[in-house]
């Protein structure tokens, strides 16, 4: 409701408000001036006293247009619905007398009558609805005028938002074809859309559902992990995933530390795409980004139990190899919808406001089968959730994109760095904002070597003859008695797989069932487009076959994402264990299947009714239901819908169809009617996990083996723009004049010195100085030199706290001299001396406990730098340098003793503050930097400070 002055800073209800807009606008005349002002209203009341001061507001609220027009005297021949008998008026206006019961406009014939209800000058709708009883007759009423309204309210906003309606949209890259569809579907974007008024009774809303759809939307996640699994997961990560996860680790880690700092800076969403070829362990690094991500930004002062990082793909089975959901689902973005995904109802985009309302990243795995209108999609749905300009990509959110663009495309779509066919699309194309970082080492395959380098040079059609006559020796014939009959088989035809499947079927000696859909017709359509529509493909109609043949023990593929949280989605294989038959209608009614993914249906199983299926653990399949549009492409095209199952013969499928499967036994076949496809081979070929587990039926040539040049073309693009660098100093440490010392609150030594040998960056540091290592007597030096390897160490173990203890770990071309400890501001003070340079460095690493006395700590500290020549002080001084209060008697210190703090940006991410310091000299400042780099294993952000000779 909109605030509206009535004598009072009260608010008018929205009922009332509706009146202004029923009536000739005119003006209260006290705010106008001049008279000719006042006559430009012509359509106001006649000079009336009591009414020529009244707002405008509260006129309406006492007056609404009185349509027995051209009659001066009219008496009321019938009462008011609410009478002053029913509702005691009690206005706070005092007015001096009473208002007339009808006023005549000037210039105009039209009466003004008078409201016998006044009461609602002082309450509003809502404070009335509130009232004893008010409530219940309200409800009442509305079961009497509006009975099906919830049901109403939840078909619309199923249409509005269904991602299930498979709808072709026009061809990105066949303009011929478009421009015959144009010719097809002329001006029907106003054609009503109607359906028939019954459906099946199974098909009622279900209330629970209806119910979980209203509040926020709940992501399917991956499960939690431990802090340790956590770290042991980047551990194994190597060199190059390494690279590609520092780069996500550091954006992170500055966009948390800046929501809390008190200089906040710009911090720009990353754009980053993952490649590799099957095996180099794509999944196994957003595993690692994911978790570091979500465990980051849940210390956030935000909503915890909101995601900040969103997993998407675009199939069901891509989706639930990374634990995510798909992106029609994530987005609720309508399945080939055109150039411009159609908008959302108001409710549910604040839904989704809400819901995304800490998203940070988005991890989109599998990108070559998403297309560039696509990619398109998902920015203008982002753009319509958080209301920002076209100019901002993504609506300002980091994306992940992982994937092989070496694989199969989209099917009948363009890749998603293709340029689009409307050309003001490409002035801002989405794909271009993404910088790639390259997996080039196969992990999957590692105990196979020499299959993993023939996979690698097929994806790049790079292959030898060699390599063909090594695949041509997983050659087997159908006759040969080691056949592996129940391997899934492959073809790149359709033809084929469909026979294959009937000639399986055939041999199973049990009843066969037919599955024939049931199909509502809109009216008013053609039954030639009718039938055009239902001619095509399975994927075009829902994933939903006009007839489908079944057996018991017959192998089967869902081919629609029934649950995605429960992971029955669109390729999910299994075997039919029993078909349940209607005892009325003789027809079967639910189709029990086994998975071969144990994790599947899970919930389903232990939530169904049927015996059987619990104690079976076999999932009850039942007819799921499709909308097909009759004109895709249409938003306003009326649509068919269908009722089947949702399975398909699965003992052999297409190459499309095992896109993201990894099976231990394959069958592929290259009897080919035409020519493969850009990746088909590659694709199909990289689905076995060992060159063992791979058979093949015919002949593989040379040819066969085909790489897109536009793919190699993008890559190459991207190697070249892509110019993203790890978090190291721009001092090079290749160079041997340069040394490296690195300071870390560790937050102890003993549980993170794994992880401070893995980094790639600490670990190539030739000193390390950590402070709160928690070391104790009780801990052996021999212990931790068989972890720290290449470092000697020198502790400074506290007497009495560990979280006061220090440590130096320094490499062999590093000497470690003259050390002495200060206990009055626990520091300790040491030189350096670099093997082959005339260098040598006084250093003072110190740590302030949090809670102690500031001054006294600066006093200590100021006797003993005037008492030392040090030229470089660091460590955690538990003092935020960005707080001038807190902080300025130790910057007044560090400037009369011409000192220079040089670390600008937060150490300590939870806080945003800046409490590991680096002071050097003046006179050596130039040959010194600092630069913040993030680790995964502390609150705190390691200090690298670069030295030059």
């Amino acid at each position: 409701m909109l605030p509206v002055d009535l004598n009072s800073d009260s608010f008018l209800p929205t009922k009332q408000l509706l009146l202004i807009h029923n009536l000739k606008i005119w003006m209260k005349t006290n705010i106008l001036t001049r008279r000719k002002d006042i006559l430009c209203y012509s359509d106001r009341p006649k000079n009336i006293p009591i009414i020529n001061n009244m707002r405008l507001a509260l006129f309406s609220t006492n007056y609404y247009k009185d349509y027995k027009i051209y009659i001066d005297d009219v008496s009321d021949s019938q009462p008011e619905v609410l009478s002053d008998d029913i509702i005691e008026c009690q206005n706070t206006e005092n007015y001096s007398t009473e208002l007339p019961d009808r006023i005549k406009l000037m210039s105009s014939k039209e009466v003004m009558k008078c409201r016998k209800v006044k009461a609602v000058q002082d309450q509003t709708y809502v404070s009335k609805f509130y009232e004893p009883d008010i409530q219940s007759i309200v409800q009442h009423n509305k079961e009497i005028f509006e009975p099906d309204s919830d049901a109403i309210n939840e078909a619309l906003e199923t249409l509005r938002n269904s991602d299930g309606m498979p709808a072709r949209s026009y061809d990105p890259i066949n303009d011929q074809e478009n421009e015959e569809m144009r010719q097809r579907l002329p001006n029907d974007a106003n054609e009503p859309e109607s359906f028939n008024k019954s459906l099946p009774q199974h098909l009622e809303p279900n209330p629970e559902l209806a119910q979980r759809s209203s509040g926020i939307i709940s992501y399917n996640q991956p499960s939690d992990i431990s802090d340790d699994d956590l770290r042991k997961t980047v551990r194994s990560l190597n060199s190059e995933q390494y690279y590609a996860y520092d780069l996500v680790l550091s954006w992170c880690r500055n966009k948390m530390a800046n929501l809390n700092t008190r200089k906040p800076s710009k911090i720009d969403p990353i754009h980053v795409f993952v490649t590799g070829g099957r095996g180099a362990g794509k999944s196994h690094l957003i595993r690692a980004i994911h978790h570091t991500v979500t465990k980051t930004f849940r210390h956030a002062p935000l909503n915890p139990e909101l995601p900040s990082v969103l997993l998407m793909a675009p199939t069901g089975v891509a989706a639930i190899n990374i634990s995510g959901t798909t992106v029609h689902t994530a987005l609720a973005i309508p399945r080939e919808c055109g150039n411009s995904v159609p908008a959302m109802s108001d409710q549910k985009r604040t839904q989704m406001r809400l819901s995304l309302a800490e998203l940070k990243l988005i991890i989109i795995d599998e990108i070559s089968m998403v297309s560039n209108i696509g990619l398109l999609h998902i920015h203008q749905r982002l753009k319509e959730i958080f209301v920002t300009p076209s100019s901002e990509l993504f609506a300002g959110i980091s994306k992940l994109a992982v994937g092989d663009f070496f694989q199969l495309p989209p099917i009948r779509s363009a890749t998603a760095f293709s340029n689009y066919m409307n050309d003001a699309f490409n002035l801002c194309h989405p794909w271009h904002v993404f910088k790639m970082a390259e997996l080039t080492q196969i992990m999957r395959q590692k105990d196979d070597i020499y299959f993993t380098q023939l996979l690698n040079r097929a994806r790049t059609a790079s292959h030898t003859d060699d390599d063909i006559t090594c695949f041509q020796s997983r050659v087997i014939t159908a006759d040969d008695e080691n056949y592996p009959s129940d391997a899934l088989h492959i073809f790149a035809e359709n033809a084929p797989v469909d026979e294959y499947n009937l000639d399986r079927l055939e041999k199973i000696p049990s009843p066969h069932y037919i599955l024939k859909a049931v199909d509502q017709f809109p009216p008013h359509v053609r039954k030639q487009d009718i039938e055009r529509v239902l001619s095509k493909g399975r994927s075009q109609t829902g994933g939903l076959d006009t007839e489908i043949m079944i057996k018991e023990n017959a192998r089967v593929m869902l081919t629609n994402n029934v649950d995605i949280i429960d992971r029955l989605i669109n390729g999910q294989l299994g075997t039919v264990v029993r078909v349940a038959v209607d005892s009325v209608s003789n027809k079967p009614s639910t189709i029990f299947v086994k998975f071969d993914d144990r994790n599947a249906a899970i919930s389903a199983i232990q939530k169904s009714p049927s015996t059987f299926a619990r104690e079976n653990s076999v999932v009850p399949i039942q007819p799921v239901l499709a909308r097909i549009k009759v004109r895709p492409g249409k938003p306003s095209s009326p649509e068919i819908q269908r009722l089947q199952f949702p399975l398909t013969l699965a003992w052999a499928c297409t190459v499309h169809k095992v896109q993201g499967l990894t099976l231990d036994n394959i069958v592929v076949s290259f009897d080919l009617k035409r020519y493969f496809n850009h990746g088909q081979v590659y694709v199909a070929l990289s689905r076995a996990t060992s060159l063992n587990g791979l058979h093949i039926l015919g002949t593989l040539e040379n040819k066969h083996i085909r790489a897109n040049p536009k793919v190699q073309e993008e890559y190459e693009r991207l190697r070249e723009i892509s110019n993203l660098q790890p978090q190291l100093t721009t001092a090079d440490l290749s160079n041997k004049e340069t040394f490296s010392i690195c300071i870390l609150n560790i937050r102890s030594f003993k549980k993170h010195s794994l992880d401070l040998i893995s980094d790639p960056i600490l670990s190539k540091c030739d000193i390390l100085a950590l402070t709160e290592t928690q070391l104790s007597s009780n801990v052996e030096n021999c212990e931790m030199n068989l972890i720290l390897k290449d470092f000697s160490l020198h502790r400074q173990d506290h007497h009495s706290d560990k979280f006061l203890s220090l440590a130096v770990c320094y490499k062999e071309t590093v000497t470690l001299d003259e050390t002495e400890y200060f206990s009055s501001i626990n520091g300790l003070k040491f030189v350096i001396y670099i093997s082959g340079n005339n260098l040598s460095l006084s250093c003072l690493l110190l740590y302030r406990k949090h809670g102690g006395n500031i001054q006294q700590f600066i006093a200590g500290l100021d006797y003993i730098i005037r008492s030392c020549d040090i030229d470089i002080i660091f460590g955690d001084f538990n003092i935020d340098y960005f707080n001038d209060n807190s902080n300025s008697s130790l910057k007044e210190l560090a400037e009369s003793l011409n000192y220079v703090q040089l670390v600008n940006k937060p150490t300590v991410i939870s806080s945003g503050s800046l409490l590991d310091h680096v002071y050097v000299k003046q006179s050596i400042c130039n040959t010194i930097e600092a630069n913040v780099v993030s680790v995964y294993y502390s609150d705190h952000e390691a200090v690298k400070v670069s030295v030059r000779s």
